[in-house]
């Protein structure tokens, strides 16, 4: 618990880190799944998307290549190699 409200919690958020609340959410998903992505190479991407929090696998897919400019697939094959 933080003991803080939503309104000073984004602007902390956006102060320090500038980008919004939300940005800086799908910023922490992103970088557990690419864990995830490296750690377990037999999870499916499904199993990933749903284990970091996103609704869709193709919703994750997007937000994915919009943060690391690749799919789930190509950077869990770079990062193997």
């Amino acid at each position: 618990v933080l003991h803080t409200n939503r309104t000073y919690l984004s602007g902390y958020i956006k102060t320090t880190y500038d980008m919004s609340f939300r940005d800086w959410i799908i910023g922490l998903r992103i970088e557990y799944a690419k864990r995830l992505l490296a750690r377990y190479p037999r999870l499916t991407i499904a199993d990933i998307s749903e284990k970091s929090g996103f609704l869709s696998p193709s919703h994750f897919i997007r937000l994915f290549k919009e943060n690391a400019g690749c799919t789930p697939v190509k950077w869990r094959k770079t990062e193997a190699e």
